[in-house]
């Protein structure tokens, strides 16, 4: 059985971020479903088909270098998005310090937790604020 699939799979695309993008996608949408009714329900499904077919057709697609182009455009549009949701989760969990940004420049600027009122100075604009920590 897993020579059957190695073989099949042989000079196919596979599985890359846009793919399990799209896969992501698929659970949402089938969740969202559930709990919609009638015209909603059916525009849905349809979403559904059309998202589940160019999942399909990228992962059997032979043309490899098509489909790693469309994913080097896929992961360079998201990136930004990407890091910048990495960076708000940092700062979210940091438990030694808290995160503000500058009034004047807007720099995101670390001061250690449990200071009480400290006087920040922005090392950017050099702009000084008074913040609790």
């Amino acid at each position: 059985m897993n020579n059957f699939y190695y073989r099949f799979m042989y000079g196919r695309n596979g599985v890359d971020k846009l793919n399990v993008f799209f896969a992501v996608v698929l659970l949402i949408l089938g969740v969202v479903s559930i709990f919609v009714h009638d015209t909603a329900r059916l525009v849905i499904q349809v979403l559904e088909a059309v998202v589940f077919i160019l999942f399909l057709f990228r992962f059997l697609s032979k043309d490899i270098s098509r489909r790693q182009k469309e994913n080097e455009r896929f992961v360079k549009l998201t990136s930004s998005v990407e890091k910048y949701c990495r960076r708000k989760y940092r700062q979210l969990t940091d438990k030694n310090y808290k995160y503000f940004k500058c009034p004047k420049c807007s720099a995101t600027l670390r001061v250690p937790r449990h200071r009480g009122n400290v006087t920040v100075t922005c090392p950017v604009c050099r702009n000084k604020f008074d913040k609790k920590t």
